[in-house]
């Protein structure tokens, strides 16, 4: 089995900052609880997705995780097209520069792997036909 982590890119990373910087502020503040541990619950769940965001290619199989919500398992065989895309779209990708993976008749899951080329050529390698549109 073959993995590829999520790229995660600057504008998530900030969100994430984000997301954790201004709990924080109102919990020093205000002193509640309440806000503390809601906040390190949030904080911990996107870290979580952060790094648990991966692509499998195992046996012909495409597995692509995120979180416990995102799970998706695709015949490589099915694939058709793997197009370049930029979107912020919700997606089992950490950054908005992403690959639409094109399969099936009409299904499209967007991914962002860190090495984009090598994950398309691992894909070319299980199904030689598929079309790539950079």
């Amino acid at each position: 089995m073959k993995t590829y982590k999520s790229r995660i890119g600057i504008e998530f990373f900030v969100i994430f900052i984000l997301a954790f910087i201004v709990p924080l502020y109102f919990v020093i503040s205000e002193k509640d609880l309440g806000i503390l541990l809601g906040s390190i619950f949030g904080v911990g769940f996107v870290f979580y997705v952060f790094f648990t965001t991966a692509y499998y290619i195992d046996e012909g199989k495409l597995l692509v995780k995120s979180g416990i919500f995102i799970y998706e398992t695709i015949d490589i065989q099915s694939i058709h097209t793997i197009k370049a895309t930029k979107s912020y779209f919700r997606a089992p990708a950490i950054s908005p520069r992403r690959l639409a993976i094109h399969y099936n008749e009409k299904d499209i899951i967007l991914v962002s792997p860190r090495n984009e080329q090598e994950f398309k050529n691992d894909l070319k390698q299980v199904k030689p036909s598929i079309d790539i549109i950079v």
